[in-house]
């Protein structure tokens, strides 16, 4: 009897569906691999080189998805490191974060707070009106910036005015510079204080609107 091959539509229906599963994991690998999120790494660990690295800003906080609700470490919100001349070793343990603004320009600010003219004059961390971050004092040593706290506290410098809002950019960064080092070092979120809270006959810094819009920020982010 000659062979006859015949037709069977199931089998051809199969083949097709396993067909189609093939080409459509093919896309998806391939739109991952692309798409694929990055590690930025932006920082040194010469800490005592005057000028580290500068991230471009659009490739600033890449977080992967694997790590994203995991609390980023300081140095990795660092975007620029500058060495303030005025800075020293701790003689006590931090229990204190001091937000400031600079009631001025980032350019005049970062020139007051490094140069070493300006005796005892400085502060950890210096954010600009994009909200890029400027280390100027790593957080394990003093810097010079509230009135009888500055052994005990961690200073932040916003650009901007005590009676101006800041950009929300700006009070995006700075929370998640703050959420960031109440981790590191174990803080509630009472350990927040305004400078005008700590020396309140002499400064009004940073604003009552600008406070409360990044402890609302800082909250967003710990939940």
């Amino acid at each position: 009897m000659r062979n006859t091959r015949y037709w069977n539509p199931c089998t051809r229906v199969g083949s097709l569906l396993a067909l189609t599963g093939v080409l459509a994991y093919g896309v998806l690998v391939e739109g991952w691999r692309f798409n694929k999120p990055q590690v930025i790494n932006n920082t040194s660990s010469d800490v005592n080189a005057t000028y580290l690295h500068v991230v471009p800003q659009e490739e600033q906080r890449i977080v992967p998805q694997e790590e994203q609700g995991r609390i980023a470490a300081p140095e990795t919100l660092v975007d620029e490191v500058v060495q303030a001349a005025d800075q020293r070793a701790r003689t006590r343990a931090i229990d204190t974060i001091v937000l400031h603004t600079t009631e001025g320009s980032f350019a005049g600010a970062l020139n007051h707070l490094t140069s070493p003219d300006a005796p005892e004059v400085s502060a950890h961390y210096l954010i600009s009106e994009e909200g890029r971050i400027v280390q100027l004092v790593h957080p394990s040593r003093t810097a010079f910036h509230v009135r009888g706290w500055n052994d005990r506290a961690i200073g932040i410098e916003i650009t901007g005015h005590a009676h101006q809002r800041i950009a929300a950019h700006q009070i995006d960064a700075t929370a998640q510079l703050v959420v960031s080092l109440l981790s590191q070092y174990n803080l509630p979120l009472a350990s927040i204080r305004a400078h005008s809270e700590l020396d309140p006959t002499r400064r009004r810094d940073p604003g009552q609107q600008n406070m409360d819009a990044i402890l609302e920020q800082v909250r967003r982010y710990q939940r």
